[in-house]
């Protein structure tokens, strides 16, 4: 009699472990909308403060290219002959001019160097789109992936409650009710598995945008208009217009208006000015002073090093190019690979899994197959409904993915 109440207090042990999930306490989570999301990433402080740089550069009153204003007092006192005593002296006052173009090259290089931040901010802003896009639809496939966990264990309980009932009048023997509560246990742990995923993927999402707490996918997956794949390999030769591979190129340029400002800063200068002096009691005079400045450095190490760093740069750009035109290449390779396997998940495999499955479920329930064999299919179908939903997700990132790099290439051809 012991024994048989110890079994009830086990069974009923068990029973209370099969019954609902408890809830995780995850802290609450914003869902946004894709266009949301693109929307935040264009907003995040660091873009901001790129583009307030460039704006300031752009809006800087820029001094004169004079030398300072040379004023010079020579007091002086005479003491002799005896009726010529008292004071005398020289004011004078000298500027230069520059002769080297200074001004202009310091606008060129302010210009460029603007232009540059410019490039900074478009590349930052491509990175932050890419990196929301890619979380976001990572979201969207963790929520797919915990309704597809959460439908599969109400199935794997209702199976576990005929088996129970079927075993109590010996229809299925011990080992088949085992097999379905082991089916539970398997559906519980997927679940919280999906869940987790989904934690992750808000977290993750909330990184990308910089914004506090988790954040969850919410709508369907965003579609955009690609072009037709016959101008694919024409759209390749685009690569050279990333933001990426312009901010090299700017880059270069920027370093270069700094070598001609630093030789013009050091050029020759056209000296004028002029001087009032007082030479004896009585005697008052001016003078005019015109002269040039011939400098002997010219700047010649630090144009030297600007050069090099705009060599330097071009060298990246050329490189970044090529491996630009590789990524944008593999990216309108992803959009049709991945548009196949989806059309063969979505066309064939989840229609013959969910079938197989169904048939099975009425013959287990007619008595014409096992539970191993109507687990297996069950397992078979959720399988397949999982895949889909990745193939979903990796398809929208694909085209996604390709339409943000031909649309930053416009922009940089329009720049």
């Amino acid at each position: 009699m012991a024994l048989r109440t110890l079994a009830v207090l086990a069974a009923l042990g068990a029973a209370a472990a099969l019954g609902a999930p408890t809830a995780l306490a995850d802290p609450p989570a914003r869902r946004l909308r894709f266009e949301q999301v693109l929307g935040l990433a264009s907003e995040l402080p660091s873009l901001a403060a790129v583009r307030d740089a460039a704006r300031a550069e752009r809006e800087l009153e820029l001094p004169r290219p004079w030398s300072p204003l040379s004023i010079t007092l020579t007091p002086q006192r005479r003491f002799a002959p005896q009726g010529d005593r008292g004071m005398e002296g020289v004011i004078a006052i000298q500027q230069a001019f520059p002769l080297s173009g200074l001004a202009d090259a310091r606008r060129a290089q302010v210009s460029a160097s603007a232009a540059l931040r410019d490039a900074d901010a478009t590349t930052r802003l491509l990175e932050a789109r890419l990196d929301a896009a890619a979380a976001w639809i990572d979201g969207w496939a963790a929520r797919e992936r915990l309704a597809t966990a959460t439908r599969e264990l109400e199935l794997a309980r209702e199976l576990l409650a005929a088996t129970e009932r079927g075993a109590s009048r010996g229809v299925f023997t011990q080992p088949e009710l085992a097999d379905a509560r082991a089916y539970v246990a398997e559906a519980e742990l997927q679940l919280r598995d999906a869940e987790g995923r989904v934690a992750d993927t808000g977290f993750a999402l909330a990184m990308a945008l910089a914004q506090p707490g988790p954040i969850e996918s919410d709508g369907d997956l965003p579609g955009v208009p690609l072009p037709a794949s016959a101008s694919w390999n024409e759209l390749v030769a685009r690569a050279r217009a990333l933001p990426a591979v312009a901010a090299r190129q700017l880059a270069a340029r920027a370093a270069r208006a700094r070598a001609t400002e630093e030789r013009a800063s050091r050029g020759m200068e056209l000296v004028l000015g002029g001087e009032v002096y007082r030479d004896g009691p009585g005697a008052l005079a001016a003078g005019l002073t015109v002269g040039v400045t011939l400098p002997h450095d010219r700047g010649t190490r630090e144009a030297h090093a600007a050069e090099l760093e705009a060599r330097l740069a071009e060298a990246d750009g050329a490189t970044l190019a090529m491996r630009s035109a590789s990524e944008l290449s593999r990216a309108l390779h992803e959009v049709e690979h991945t548009g196949r396997v989806l059309d063969t998940i979505q066309a064939r495999l989840v229609p013959a899994a969910i079938d197989a499955a169904t048939r099975r479920q009425r013959a287990f329930d007619v008595g014409e197959t096992t539970i191993v064999e109507l687990l297996a299919a069950r397992r078979t179908a959720v399988a397949a409904e999982a895949r889909l939903a990745d193939a979903q997700a990796a398809h929208a990132w694909a085209r996604m993915r390709a339409w943000l790099l031909l649309e930053a290439t416009k922009t940089g051809e329009a720049r």
